[in-house]
């Protein structure tokens, strides 16, 4: 069994070839990018990792392809964490507090207190990263666990993956090592297409 330094390496590269995979334009013909100067944005929100457990926050682990990733790009290194996963994913994907997302607590929270800032899922009144980018043009996708809504299809629906403007979604992620699983990460997925 791997331990939690050689998950966190192998993880990023299955999320990252696992949104390849599902990608039309992945398999497309290559087109002129200077025609298109918008950029390709990657956005790894990864659970229960420490500040400097990968390479390019000072870990004395090697994480090359995050590494690469991060000199190209930009890192997000004033970000307010939570103490818990639910109000984090809500506070990167809106830029809001967690509380003025709705998500002061966990999903499973919904209904437990009756305040809208710990309704448990996302407001109506935010909007996502996908939501803004979707407007801008920009084809989404995401790989693993959305975790702002309820699991209840009748009080989560409208806060799904697909209901704020996630394209693609595969919560299914498998691990392979010699060309077998060793690790299978999920086994579910939330396909609800309409809104």
């Amino acid at each position: 069994m791997a331990d939690r330094r050689d998950f966190l390496k192998m993880s990023a590269g299955a999320a990252a070839a696992s949104l390849l995979s599902c990608s039309d334009s992945a398999f497309a013909a290559p087109h002129d990018h200077a025609a298109d100067s918008r950029p390709n944005i990657i956005l790894i929100l990864a659970d229960d990792m420490g500040f400097s457990d990968i390479g390019c926050f000072g870990s004395e682990v090697s994480t090359p392809n995050l590494d690469r990733l991060a000199s190209r790009g930009m890192r997000i290194s004033q970000f307010y964490n939570n103490p818990r996963c639910c109000p984090s994913r809500a506070s990167i994907m809106t830029g809001l507090y967690a509380q003025q997302a709705g998500m002061g607590m966990m999903t499973s929270d919904y209904g437990r207190y009756p305040y809208p800032q710990y309704a448990g899922t996302l407001s109506e009144q935010t909007i996502t990263i996908p939501e803004a980018l979707k407007s801008a043009g920009y084809n989404t996708a995401m790989v693993g666990k959305w975790h702002l809504a309820p699991q209840d299809p009748k009080i989560g629906l409208r806060n799904w993956p697909r209901q704020r403007a996630i394209q693609r979604h595969r919560r299914k992620i498998r691990l392979f090592r010699n060309g077998r699983i060793f690790r299978d990460l999920g086994a579910r997925s939330e396909r609800l297409h309409a809104r």
